[in-house]
């Protein structure tokens, strides 16, 4: 079972530093570095788990403590890559060390693991090899499952209200063109729910040695092929920059006040411009395109046009 084991989480492994590579090279925008971030860091965990399961425990008094900590900050990681992309994020601030909450929990965890004997943390690493999570680690691993599920959720919320704002100042086309986040959630949450429920059930580390190698390699897979197969243009980055002003109350109000007179001449520019250009004819047309020709602002186009 060991050298199956093995074999798994090395071939996990070597599919994430694969597609970390491939990420960087690709590195056009700070995304694909963030991607590559958050591919990279579940080796750590595989690693880990695996000398441990190998018996190597030298290495994995050194390791062990770098990839737990490291695993609580993967969801927001995974939440900030997710905000970034649909334009709703791009600089951190004061308030969002907030989400460092749990990761300085762990710290306090791993104090007490650094105070441990040489002799106490070679017998905490045999009895996980036992196949039996000491009690703390239990507990500390079911709340960085219960961390994940929380930032999948609010991922999978701030996504569907984006994709509901787009259309304001967008085409439908524009939406769906983020499905591919959705669907990545979705894949995220299936695989929580076929490789961390389990361990609510059965806390065994053969949970983390077969069955979250496999659901997160197939899923790095996935997003990384749609992350570059959907990289988004200039002017796709100028239509994001105004989804966020949409979610404002006030700003909506403001923007939703166009003159009546204004609406008519344009809806008159508009129709000159589908006799004489016919954009219909072009299959890559979208609106914000259609607005950058007409030198309009891509709100007041969809405003017309509605």
């Amino acid at each position: 079972m060991n050298s199956i084991a093995t074999f798994i989480n090395s071939f996990c492994i070597l599919n994430s530093l694969i597609l970390s590579g491939i990420l960087l090279t690709k590195t056009k925008n700070n995304n694909n570095l963030l991607l590559s971030i958050i591919v990279l860091l579940p080796t750590l965990a595989q690693i880990s788990n695996t000398i441990i399961n190998l018996g190597i425990f030298k290495a994995a008094i050194i390791i062990f403590p770098l990839h737990l900590g490291l695993n609580f900050l993967w969801s927001p990681l995974f939440y900030y890559y997710v905000l970034k992309t649909i334009g709703q994020k791009e600089k951190l601030f004061l308030k969002d060390a907030i989400h460092l909450i749990p990761f300085l929990i762990c710290i306090i965890y791993l104090v007490h693991f650094g105070m441990l004997s040489w002799n106490s943390k070679i017998d905490f690493f045999e009895e996980i090899r036992n196949g039996f999570i000491p009690l703390g680690l239990s507990i500390l691993d079911m709340f960085m499952i219960v961390q994940m599920f929380f930032y999948f959720i609010i991922s999978y919320l701030k996504i569907k209200k984006y994709q509901k704002d787009i259309v304001h100042v967008g085409s439908n086309i524009e939406s769906i063109r983020f499905n591919w986040i959705v669907q990545f959630i979705k894949l995220c949450i299936l695989l929580w729910i076929l490789t961390m429920f389990p361990f609510f059930l059965f806390p065994k580390i053969e949970v983390f040695l077969y069955l979250m190698p496999l659901g997160s390699g197939i899923t790095f897979i996935y997003i990384v092929y749609q992350s570059l197969s959907n990289p988004i243009d200039d002017e796709e980055k100028k239509l994001l920059k105004l989804v966020p002003e949409l979610g404002n109350d006030n700003s909506t109000k403001r923007l939703q006040e166009p003159i009546r007179e204004e609406i008519e001449n344009r809806a008159i520019l508009i129709k000159k411009y589908l006799q004489t250009e016919k954009p219909y004819l072009n299959s890559n047309v979208n609106i914000t395109r259609f607005s950058s020709d007409l030198n309009e602002n891509v709100h007041n186009i969809s405003i017309t046009i509605n």
